[in-house]
């Protein structure tokens, strides 16, 4: 789920030009990112309510991976100009990943509007208004969404863990996804934080969830919703996505904070046509992973010594598009 910045305009491109604008709007938080990065947090340029130590996630290092000037982005748009409305997409992936992975702590993040309103009209509007109303007070802690939104993340939901009966006999739409996200979990939404010993630097983040499978070896999954679910989309997804960096992380955070010694990975997607996949991850995952890993945080201690606009300057126009 990206919540990417998007300092220019659409007509940005990748001109010399569109660059040149975009940089002067990027070098006006070139300070209060210094102090950031180096465990400081102007608190008057920031959408965080509480001060929190500095620390490297999933997110941060892809981006570093990619180019440092992402990870400049991210901070500034995450940090110093808050975070933008959630896409649809973006939505119906979180409210999945609401039902599957937090039933298990009895949370609930995410509450559906009962009908479609037609809010062509002030009556419309007004009932509308007033059922958001109505279920904000009842579920003060929870996100309110669309039916149609809803029901799409729905459609995510059943072709992971749902089921139906034929011949009076229960099955599984997705026996294996049902298993690994629900017979054998043992934990979800589960927060780390530890410092990489190599760099020194923090690393944070949060497991979806682990489990012991039938032959009692430990396991570690992750869930996504993805537009497309073949085998060959979701290959591509998995790498461009770099989530074999995500399960390199989250193997690491296991073994140190919670000593536990994953013997297998999974992403686990589905989607909202009601198909789903799984993919397993392999050693060379792993290694590419942990290459990926030591990439990030390094390129991010070289930019931190050479200071603040290291991270800009890092772009190169002949190389990176927006």
């Amino acid at each position: 789920m990206s919540d990417e910045i998007e300092i220019t305009d659409e007509a940005a491109g990748s001109t010399s030009a569109a660059w040149e604008s975009r940089l002067d709007a990027l070098l006006k938080f070139i300070e209060p990112f210094e102090d950031y990065i180096n465990g400081g947090f102007p608190a008057e340029l920031c959408s965080e309510a509480k001060s929190k130590p500095f620390a490297l996630s999933y997110s941060s290092i892809s981006k570093l991976v990619d180019n440092p000037l992402r990870f400049y982005e991210y901070v500034v748009n995450s940090k110093f100009l808050g975070r933008k409305e959630p896409t649809k997409a973006m939505l119906i992936g979180q409210i999945a990943d609401d039902y599957i992975l937090s039933r298990m702590n009895g949370e609930l993040g995410y509450v559906s509007m009962s009908a479609v309103h037609k809010r062509n009209t002030k009556a419309g509007k007004q009932a509308f208004a007033d059922e958001q109303d109505a279920l904000k007070k009842r579920y003060p802690d929870a996100i309110i969404v669309d039916k149609a939104t809803y029901e799409l993340a729905q459609n995510v939901v059943h072709s992971l863990v749902g089921d139906y009966i034929y011949q009076g006999i229960r099955h599984f739409v997705r026996p294996q996804a049902y298993q690994l996200l629900d017979t054998y979990a043992v934990a979800s939404k589960v927060r780390f934080k530890y410092v990489c010993p190599k760099f020194g630097l923090t690393v944070v983040g949060e497991v979806d969830l682990y489990g012991k499978d039938a032959d009692g070896e430990w396991y570690a999954a992750d869930l996504k919703s993805m537009a497309a679910v073949d085998n060959k989309a979701f290959y591509y997804s998995v790498r461009d996505r770099l989530l074999y960096l995500q399960a390199y992380i989250y193997k690491i955070a296991l073994k140190q904070v919670f000593d536990i010694d994953i013997k297998s990975y999974y992403v686990i997607a589905g989607c909202v046509d009601g198909h789903s996949n799984i993919y397993r991850l392999a050693s060379r995952d792993f290694d590419k992973g942990k290459q990926d890993y030591e990439q990030g945080l390094a390129t991010f201690a070289n930019c931190q010594l050479l200071g603040a606009p290291a991270f800009v300057s890092s772009y190169d126009i002949n190389k990176y598009e927006f």
